[in-house]
């Protein structure tokens, strides 16, 4: 079994919504936010609950997002 690195901070991220749609450029902002913070990691889609609110082309943005 391979070792997973599980220590640090492990960030919940909240989804921001307008009017029902997913808000990408304030998502993209706290995401380049939080990338030069020292977070360790992020946990999408699901951790705070908003994943059945998302549509499969909002999970697969999320997916794919580098």
């Amino acid at each position: 079994m391979a070792n997973i690195d599980l220590a640090g901070i492990f960030l919940p991220v909240v989804t921001p919504f307008t009017k029902e749609e997913v808000t990408y450029d304030y998502l993209i902002e706290n995401i380049n936010k939080w990338n030069n913070s020292g977070l360790k990691r992020f946990v999408v889609l699901g951790s705070n609950g908003e994943n059945v609110f998302l549509s499969e082309a909002e999970k697969r943005w999320y997916l794919h997002r580098n």
